[in-house]
């Protein structure tokens, strides 16, 4: 039914050449299929329909003996909810590394694992700096007791907002208002944190 629906076939046209039929593919398939079928080769690409969804295009050809070119088969697998998915990602990957706001993500220990461009300008440290280091490195000495109740939070899974002294890079206090909120896998449990700091 799917094939139906995409080349405009009914059962009735098994045995026609497909040459006769037009389709809702975006994609001249007829040379293709030539192609494989003369030298054997397969052909694998993205193609799009005439709704602007996106498949993963295979022709492969087919031998009954090593000498003969019987056919080719086509798949064509529907990816477009995977391309959503990836579009939506880099949407949301371009608003966090272009967010003056620091954002920073951490595992439950409180160790760095992910660092935007805020971050960098807000707290002086490159990515590359901090990756693996823990969190601790971004309060006062003097606030220990800050950096242990926002620990004990995120594995809590609580959410919470707040203004804080942070420490950049060359040493110098600043006052940041933050929001730590936890980040849960698909059975719920807390595998880590993001904050967002926004220096006031």
């Amino acid at each position: 039914p799917r094939v139906g629906r995409l080349f405009n076939l009914l059962p009735h046209d098994i045995g026609r050449s497909i040459a006769g039929f037009t389709n809702r593919l975006n994609a001249p398939l007829q040379e293709s299929l030539e192609q494989v079928l003369q030298d054997g080769r397969p052909i694998e690409k993205e193609i799009h329909d005439c709704d602007g969804n996106c498949y993963f295009l295979r022709i492969l050809s087919y031998r009954i003996s090593p000498a003969a070119r019987d056919g080719v088969v086509l798949s064509l697998i529907d990816i477009s909810p995977l391309k959503k998915a990836e579009t939506r990602l880099q949407h949301l990957s371009a608003i966090v590394e272009c967010s003056a706001d620091a954002i920073v993500g951490t595992d439950p220990e409180g160790r760095i694992l992910s660092w935007n461009r805020g971050a960098e300008v807000i707290y002086g440290y490159k990515a590359e700096e901090v990756i693996g280091r823990r969190v601790r490195i971004l309060f006062p000495t003097d606030s220990a007791d800050s950096f242990d109740a926002m620990l004990r939070a995120i594995r809590a899974g609580e959410s919470f907002t707040e203004e804080h002294r942070g420490l950049r890079r060359d040493g110098t206090v600043i006052h940041l208002l933050q929001t730590v909120s936890p980040i849960r896998d698909n059975f719920g449990r807390v595998v880590g944190a993001s904050g967002i700091a926004c220096d006031i």
